[in-house]
């Protein structure tokens, strides 16, 4: 049996499958989560939420069916930096999002003005929720600190 890390919505409790290299060669004590460890803000594709996350709230599922394991495979993080829009502050908002390792900007039109922030923080520290965060150009690609 395989396993996968997922981290459960905040929100609505889907499970968000983090993808990792090979279930079936790495150990459920491996955290797929950049050295660092800090937290980090993810969207939940199903609810639009975006929640902070930090590597102790990655939760290890077994997968139904091997196609689930094929599916992750083709996976990565991707990140979305939208202004922060706080008292015009400079910084970004970065959300974490899984999709397909080859997703293009484009793709991320279709949701990036439907994402809910749940009392998430730019990079200065400034704290916001709700469904506006700022105004301006985002930005989106993939995010390579995070472990393939």
């Amino acid at each position: 049996m395989s396993f996968l890390p997922t981290l459960s919505c905040k929100y609505c409790s889907q499970p968000i499958w983090l993808p990792f290299p090979s279930p079936d060669e790495t150990s459920q004590r491996q955290i797929p989560w950049p050295q660092d460890g800090m937290p980090r803000n993810f969207l939940c594709l199903l609810c639009m939420r975006a929640c902070e996350y930090s590597p102790e709230d990655v939760q290890w599922r077994s997968v139904q069916s091997p196609d689930q394991v094929g599916l992750n495979k083709g996976m990565a993080v991707h990140r979305v930096s939208l202004p922060c829009g706080t008292d015009k502050c400079a910084g970004l908002v970065h959300i974490l999002v899984v999709m397909r390792g080859e997703a293009q900007y484009q793709e991320a039109s279709s949701f990036v003005g439907r994402i809910y922030a749940m009392n998430i923080a730019c990079e200065r520290g400034h704290r916001m929720s709700g469904p506006s965060m700022g105004y301006g150009k985002y930005g989106f690609a993939r995010d390579t600190g995070w472990p393939e």
